[in-house]
């Protein structure tokens, strides 16, 4: 999953992103209401903390005689933005499915060539890639289908896919390390 996010290949310690994603996964399974709280939190703080910094240099500009109604209107906008999250979280996490599941689906198909390689070269964790590569394809299918209604549902989707993708890169590690010597 976290390949998507971290520009592929290039990951400076796959492992430790792994293991972040497995624990990630475990939160996300147990505490999938909180898991929503603490995201629309998180989400509102960061659009009512930006929207400070924007309104922030928009006065200290105008202080100093420059003109910048682009901070003004971008402090503006996530100020509103922020207070609708903190103050209707619900309404955000209706989408958090559709999110999700988009997020997901791309995932999977980011990992495509990875697992064709694998086919390729006939490596030993073929299977594991594979299925890193078809399950968040999947998963993200299913909840794209009916992405309203199923939050909870999707957060812990989402974090047992974070957990079996965690399982199988580290069993496709394994396989490779073992390969080498």
């Amino acid at each position: 999953m976290f390949t998507f996010f971290s520009g592929g290949s290039n990951r400076q310690n796959p492992m430790l992103i792994t293991l972040l994603s497995l624990i990630l996964g475990i939160f996300l399974i147990r505490y999938p209401g909180m898991s929503g709280s603490l995201f629309c939190f998180a989400l509102a703080a960061s659009a009512l903390t930006y929207a400070a910094i924007r309104l922030v240099r928009y006065q200290r500009s105008k202080k100093q005689g420059l003109y910048s109604p682009f901070d003004q209107y971008v402090g503006i906008f996530l100020l509103v933005v922020g207070l609708i999250i903190l103050f209707f979280p619900r309404l955000i996490l209706s989408f958090l499915p559709f999110t999700l599941g988009t997020l997901l689906f791309f995932a999977g198909f980011s990992k495509l060539p990875f697992a064709i390689d694998a086919f390729q070269m006939r490596s030993p964790a073929r299977i594991p890639f594979l299925l890193s590569t078809l399950i968040p394809i999947i998963l993200g299918a299913i909840i794209l289908i009916n992405p309203f209604g199923v939050t909870r549902l999707v957060i812990r989707f989402f974090g047992l896919s974070l957990v079996v993708n965690a399982v199988l890169e580290i069993t496709a590690a394994f396989f490779n390390q073992n390969n080498r010597f």
